[in-house]
């Protein structure tokens, strides 16, 4: 009867450790993918919203229509994720900061420059820099007459990655907790 129990305890013990160990991986596996998807989602929805305000500044730009440029700018520091947006020359310097003060007026912004011979605004620059995530799209007519650089904050992305984390980790430990309730029945049984 001893050794029957022994037995049992290794049998449940070698379970509990193999869907520990599953769990561990499939948590690890799923939330790598899915922030990956997440992040790239939230890089596809930025750079949008950017090129859409590239498209909108056209003509503001074109004809120097500062009211025109500062509504557009409005327009996308409407996404509570967006921390800065610049409109630039050329050359990168700030047109507008998008504030009262426009306190960047004619400043240099170089985070921009290694876009100066991008044609396509279909090439817009995406880095990512201390949990801020910078677009930069060139704004072209006929030839670039500038460029539009928006600055989101990924602390919403950071906020979901950490919700799914946790909801990963509860149901890890929650399929953990059934099968040793399920192991220690089968040994009472055995």
């Amino acid at each position: 009867m001893d050794n029957g129990l022994k037995l049992s305890h290794k049998l449940i013990l070698i379970v509990v450790i193999s869907v520990v160990i599953f769990s561990a991986i499939f948590v690890i596996t799923f939330y790598s993918i899915s922030r990956n998807d997440i992040l790239e989602r939230y890089k596809d929805e930025a750079v949008s919203l950017t090129l859409l305000a590239s498209r909108e500044l056209r003509n503001p730009l074109y004809f120097l229509d500062l009211y025109e440029i500062e509504h557009a700018i409005q327009n996308i520091k409407q996404n509570p994720d967006v921390q800065s947006e610049y409109v630039m020359f050329p050359d990168g310097r700030i047109i507008t900061d998008g504030t009262i003060e426009n306190k960047y007026y004619n400043q240099t912004l170089n985070d921009c420059l290694n876009i100066h011979d991008r044609i396509s605004p279909d090439e817009p620059l995406v880095k990512i820099d201390n949990y801020v995530l910078h677009v930069c799209i060139p704004i072209i007519i006929s030839e670039k007459i500038g460029m539009v650089k928006a600055d989101f904050s990924l602390n919403r992305l950071n906020e979901i990655v950490n919700n799914l984390i946790i909801t990963l980790l509860m149901i890890g430990g929650i399929v953990s907790i059934i099968v040793i309730i399920v192991g220690l029945f089968i040994s009472r049984s055995i």
